[in-house]
């Protein structure tokens, strides 16, 4: 009988053991989910606490449980954290009912000022319980007794959206104001270095902002650290094969321009030679120069028509371009302030570098400065209407997360396809004009770890920064 005994209360050992050993487990997977560490923090545990609020809906009836008899101190720093006010249970007084605010759960529970997995199974208990309580207190009152911190106000999405969108406007017409040196070599390595930082925004933002915001990888406290990491690490392997292939295209064009040097000088000789006696053959056929001139054979064409067809691809594409622009813009500010920042910067990065190009093309084009801003003008109003439109989706549907989606796929599209090739089409136009390929180098480089850097900082340092 005793034998007995000992392997029943064994058994349960066992069965005890392993249960705790499994929930546990399931403990810690949860834990990951807000937090990229092995212990929840204090914003990652209130992200928790919002999350079940919305599983917990105030439709739903039941008896108070109530919570008497567990010690309510004060949270530290209680005047410093407005979104975590204790809510007082003045609706209903008669009742023993208890509506704990989530940050003194944390504060009464906490070690080191985290919740490790044996903790978290502990207290979600005690969660769960809390805030069906607020709940029935909340329907009985009529008032509404939690307050979570979610999506910004529409006030502020569309303050913010409108607001970069006219900033991005202004940018547009910026190269106005360089037109004077648009044909000196300053503004060309300005132009380049502009052009670099853009590609290093454009595709850290899409890697480490918009790819995450689409599949939900965001938690409240940021990114995973192992996250971050391989997507540095792929954009550190972009950093090095451009730069591997700048610096094999640079030894390859200074070997060849040492090779032809000589033969260049021999055959521009006799030429210049065979020019002098074609033109004297010439003058004796024709009798004067004006003849030759008025039969060269080249068609005259409209520059007008010239200008129109320049004008209309330039207000046609880049409308669709600033539309998407702040699609992207108007459904990142009404997920999240910061995501509508870190991606407005990258449009403003982009822009810049883009719009002077654009100018520049126009004005060497035959137009005129006034018609290449009132062409300007037109594609800006093409990005309000984008961030209206990307407000409205953000707002009403859940179609936010689409739209990150089709901008990340853009972002890297841009930058890879479109401006990566212009800067080693621009690195050796530079270099054919006399400026060292090392300085050429080392400018682009700069300029997409530049771009690359400012994404990255906000991106690790996301669950730190308060908008």
């Amino acid at each position: 009988m005793n034998n007995l005994r000992i392997l029943v209360l064994l058994s349960l050992v066992v069965f005890v053991t392993s249960h705790q050993e499994t929930t546990l487990k399931f403990t810690q997977l949860l834990i990951r989910k807000y937090s990229s560490s092995s212990t929840l923090g204090k914003k990652g545990f209130q992200h928790l606490y919002n999350d079940l609020i919305q599983d917990v809906g105030p439709e739903q009836q039941g008896e108070h449980v109530p919570m008497a008899g567990l010690p309510v101190p004060e949270p530290e720093g209680h005047s410093d954290h407005h979104s975590m006010e204790l809510f007082h249970n003045s609706a209903n007084h008669s009742t023993n009912v208890t509506c704990l605010n989530p940050g003194i759960i944390f504060d009464h529970f906490q070690v080191n000022s985290t919740f490790d997995a044996s903790i978290l199974t502990s207290v979600l208990p005690l969660v769960v319980v809390n805030i069906r309580n607020c709940r029935l207190l909340e329907s009985e009152s009529g008032e509404i007794m939690i307050h979570t911190k979610s999506r910004p106000s529409t006030g502020e999405v569309w303050g913010y959206g409108i607001g970069f969108a006219v900033l991005i406007s202004l940018i547009s017409n910026l190269g106005a104001l360089l037109a004077p040196i648009m044909d000196t070599k300053c503004f060309k390595h300005l132009l380049m270095f502009l052009v670099s930082m853009a590609v290093g925004t454009l595709v850290a933002t899409a890697l480490l902002v918009l790819i995450p915001e689409a599949l939900n990888l965001l938690v409240y406290d940021g990114l995973s650290e192992e996250y971050i990491s391989k997507m540095s690490t792929v954009c550190a392997a972009l950093l090095f094969f451009f730069l591997s292939e700048r610096t094999i295209k640079s030894l390859v064009e200074s070997s060849r321009n040492n090779k032809k040097t000589s033969k260049e000088i021999i055959i521009k000789a006799e030429d210049t030679n065979d020019d002098l006696l074609k033109e004297l053959n010439d003058v004796e056929v024709n009798g004067d120069s004006d003849t030759v001139d008025s039969h060269h054979g080249h068609a005259h064409y409209d520059k007008t028509s010239v200008v129109s067809t320049v004008a209309y691809i330039i207000v046609v594409g880049d409308g669709l371009h600033k539309f998407v622009d702040g699609l992207s813009v108007g459904a990142a500010f009404s997920e999240n302030l910061l995501t509508g920042m870190t991606v407005a910067v990258a449009m403003i990065c982009e822009e810049i570098a883009h719009e002077i190009g654009d100018i520049a093309i126009l004005l060497h084009s035959g137009m005129s400065m006034k018609r290449a801003l009132f062409c300007n003008c037109i594609a800006a109003v093409f990005c309000f209407l984008g961030v209206a439109v990307g407000i409205v989706l953000g707002e009403t549907t859940s179609a936010n997360h689409w739209i990150f989606a089709i901008a990340g796929g853009i972002f890297l599209y841009v930058s890879l396809v479109d401006m990566l090739p212009e800067m080693g089409m621009a690195a050796e136009t530079a270099v054919r004009n006399n400026s060292s390929p090392v300085f050429v180098t080392c400018l682009q480089l700069t300029g997409l770890v530049v771009g690359f850097c400012v994404i990255y900082l906000v991106a690790a340092y996301v669950g730190e920064i308060q908008l």
